[in-house]
């Protein structure tokens, strides 16, 4: 995420001076990596009013420069001229910058706006249009001084200004209350409003009487996220073999933190296999990694990446024998690999944390990476790998081998494993179709255990949802076979 710069000035008047400004910054190396200036000249036509689309730049941005010159510029209907307007709008005095042009005479409306500007800032003067950017790229680094710290660990504080209760997408909203743990919670969706609730759980504050998100809102709640220019995007892929030479499926998600853990459940579902290992009358589901380690390395990628690195996504990829997630930004100090999940943490982005913490996809904060390699090795797995890798983390999870090794883990953790209930038909015909290699057709599941075609059905519907069993098309009729990964004891 790059600051936001905001250029105030008469637009005749500085004319060229604007553009030599962004075109000093998009030039420099340094400040264009950390800077992205509002340009109204190059804004595309809207059905917004220019004040309007002005308004709503400067309460989005981070620093102001002001120019002043001879000309105060239009009186508009307020009395003051859109220069004032917009400083009036701002309202951050540590980030506001004036540079004064050395003219022979000045409007007497220039003149008071410059004694008003006076009582409260500093300003710089220049002559010429090189004195003019150096000044600026002084006081932009100043501004980096003070500032990179600090917005990097309270980014997901920042209010979003032009934000509201109108930006929430409710369908979310009503997740929240379904996957909460605080039971302190769940009587007040009924007596307090949305806005109350989204302040108590610093999703936002209420401000002048209306509500706006902050940046951890947003990511978790927010219906339209693009719109605020927070990189959150989760790239997802699935490749073909151990190497990226091959993508056999591909998803690249927008949404808040709750839908899409829902998107990635469903896209790690489709791209992995689940087998079942049949014991007495019981199936007993074994995937290829433990979706709850999954989904805990991905809320760790949400809850700590560095959001000021705006150049790359979170990425979930899933190779053939292993998966990688990797976050942008590197551990926050001091946390090392070394000491990885054992120490007290640190946060980088504490609001997301909190709000993660109320719902039963983060249990304690700053347990998940203990918790990964717990689960990991119950199920027989390999730890998951941590590396840091640049100014990125990575996790590696590995896949689960051999099939005898899948048998030994599913009969150490049984009671770990929630039932799929199959009935004493159902088991029967796994084994005959998983032995015999054998397909069938449901008049042959009705012969075989002399049932009704209605509860023919019913078993053939359940074993096939379950994925236990897979249905073809054959001419006018069904036939099932049994699905590869389904283990017999």
């Amino acid at each position: 995420m790059k600051f936001k710069i905001f250029l105030s000035s008469n637009r005749q008047e500085f004319h060229n001076e604007r553009r030599l400004i962004k075109e000093a910054i998009e030039n420099d190396i340094i400040l264009n990596r950390f800077f992205k200036i509002f340009s109204f000249e190059e804004e595309p036509a809207s059905g917004k009013t220019p004040q309007n689309r002005y308004s709503e730049a400067v309460l989005e941005s981070d620093t102001y420069i002001g120019l002043l010159g001879s000309q105060y510029g239009t009186i508009l209907e307020s009395g003051i001229s859109p220069t004032e307007t917009e400083y009036n709008l701002f309202d951050d005095d540590e980030n506001t910058y004036f540079f004064l042009k050395e003219v022979y005479k000045r409007e007497e409306k220039t003149n008071e706006f410059i004694k008003r500007i006076e009582s409260k800032h500093s300003y710089q003067t220049f002559n010429n249009q090189e004195e003019l950017i150096r000044e600026i790229k002084r006081s932009l680094s100043d501004f980096l001084d003070r500032n990179m710290n600090n917005t990097k660990r309270n980014f997901d504080k920042k209010i979003l200004k032009k934000s509201s209760i109108q930006d929430l997408d409710d369908e979310t909203y009503e997740m929240f209350f379904n996957i909460t743990k605080d039971e302190s919670l769940k009587p007040l969706k009924d007596e307090r409003t949305k806005e109350e609730i989204l302040s108590l759980i610093n999703a936002g504050e209420i401000i002048d009487g209306n509500f706006h998100f902050n940046n951890a809102g947003m990511i978790c709640f927010g219906k339209d996220i693009n719109g605020f220019d927070i990189e959150h995007e989760v790239k997802m892929v699935r490749f073909k073999s151990d190497t990226r030479m091959d993508i056999l499926d591909k998803n690249e998600c927008y949404e808040n933190i709750f839908k899409l853990l829902n998107e990635l459940r469903i896209f790690f579902r489709r791209n992995t296999r689940e087998g079942i290992i049949v014991r007495g009358f019981d199936g007993i589901p074994i995937s290829e990694y433990p979706f709850e380690v999954v989904r805990e390395a991905i809320i760790n990628a949400i809850a700590h990446r560095d959001y000021s690195i705006d150049t790359s996504p979170i990425t979930f990829y899933i190779y053939e024998d292993r998966i990688e997630i990797i976050s942008p930004g590197k551990l926050l100090f001091p946390v090392s690999i070394e000491n990885l999940g054992t120490g007290n943490p640190a946060h980088r982005n504490k609001n997301i944390c909190y709000i993660l913490s109320k719902t039963r996809y983060m249990e304690h904060v700053g347990t998940g990476i203990k918790r990964m390699k717990e689960t990991m090795k119950e199920e027989g797995l390999k730890e998951p790998e941590f590396i840091e890798e640049g100014e990125s983390f990575k996790v590696i999870l590995w896949r689960r081998e051999e099939e005898n090794n899948i048998k030994n883990i599913a009969g150490q953790q049984f009671k770990n494993y929630d039932n799929l209930n199959l009935n004493k038909r159902q088991i029967k015909a796994l084994k005959i179709m998983k032995k015999e290699d054998k397909k069938i057709t449901m008049k042959d599941y009705e012969k075989m255990f002399k049932i009704s075609r209605q509860s023919a059905y019913r078993d053939l519907k359940k074993l096939t949802e379950n994925e236990l069993i897979i249905k073809e098309k054959k001419g006018r009729s069904n036939i099932y076979k049994i699905g590869k990964n389904i283990y017999i004891n």
